[in-house]
């Protein structure tokens, strides 16, 4: 069924609170959007980095669309999720 007039509004603010709690995502940050995506505002993601104060690092996911890591290509996401999330782990230290 398609989502009500209620749903979208309820989704519309977690994507409006989320925008705002922005600033005080200091950790470092992945974002990914899909070349192809058609729900959200490619321009609005394009602009969150700028709006995070720790390092944040924005792809695209070359065939992605907008659910992303439910997507027919989510193992080229899932890799690239991996593969950031490793490459930003410090090496474990002697005696760890």
């Amino acid at each position: 069924a398609a989502p009500s007039g209620r749903e979208f509004l309820g989704l519309v603010r977690l994507m409006d609170e989320a925008l705002a709690a922005a600033p005080g995502a200091d950790l470092p940050t992945l974002i990914l959007l899909g070349r192809h995506e058609e729900v959200v505002s490619p321009a609005s993601v394009e602009a969150l980095p700028a709006a995070l104060p720790g390092p944040a690092a924005l792809e695209y996911a070359p065939e992605g669309w907008h659910m992303l890591l439910r997507d027919r290509n989510a193992q080229w996401v899932w890799s690239r999720v991996a593969d950031w999330m490793l490459a930003d782990t410090p090496a474990p230290q002697p005696g760890d």
